[in-house]
């Protein structure tokens, strides 16, 4: 989708954005492949600000798991099913409409000193009064370990994913999204001619 920034997103981008708490660790003092497992994941919203009002109704909590976890729980197939609080598919995603979650997973093999669960938050929050709405993204790892605790991640110097990724100079392949006002807009017809901002909506109605 191709279209200009709407006002109320330039708010939030320039606005001073708060900050969530989150916490998150496995539960277990030991480790053993084919066992299962609890992964204990907290947010805590600023006083004063909340998710409902802000287009989508809770936090959105997507997990990238190495190749030795495997996550429990009924994999999905639909947005429509995501808002039952399930998990949808890779990299799974879940509706954290609780403060205090718990996300199951099966240790396939014993797993190598690297390998990291990757946690990724996405919330929208607006205040009380409904006139400003922010934009949160965090980013954390969580060991695949006994008694392990997530850590953050720079946002900015990680990746979300290993396919087809672009580092900042790449020419972009061609490509055509639907537009809000010209039906369908295709990349190389602005190509040299203007900046282009691409921009998608998760839709929760």
């Amino acid at each position: 989708m191709i279209a200009a920034i709407p006002a109320l997103l330039l708010t939030a981008l320039t606005a001073a954005t708060p900050d969530i708490g989150v916490t998150a660790n496995i539960r277990a003092g030991k480790l053993s492949p084919g066992r299962e497992y609890k992964i204990s994941l907290t947010i805590d919203l600023p006083e004063g600000l909340a998710t409902k009002g802000s287009g989508v109704p809770a936090p959105l909590l997507q997990i990238e798991v190495p190749d030795c976890v495997e996550l429990t729980g009924k994999h999905l197939t639909t947005y429509k099913q995501l808002a039952s609080n399930e998990f949808l598919q890779a990299p799974y995603e879940l509706l954290l409409k609780r403060k205090k979650t718990f996300i199951g997973f099966k240790l396939l093999k014993q797993p190598t000193p690297g390998d990291a669960i990757n946690l990724n938050i996405v919330a929208y929050v607006s205040d009380s009064s409904g006139d400003k709405a922010h934009f949160i993204r965090k980013r954390f790892a969580l060991p695949v370990a006994a008694g392990a605790t997530a850590t953050p991640v720079d946002t900015i110097n990680s990746h979300w994913g290993t396919q087809d990724l672009l580092d900042i100079g790449d020419v972009a392949d061609d490509f055509t999204l639907p537009s809000l006002t010209t039906g369908n807009a295709t990349l190389s017809q602005y190509r040299g001619k203007k900046n282009v901002v691409i921009t998608t909506y998760r839709a929760y109605w």
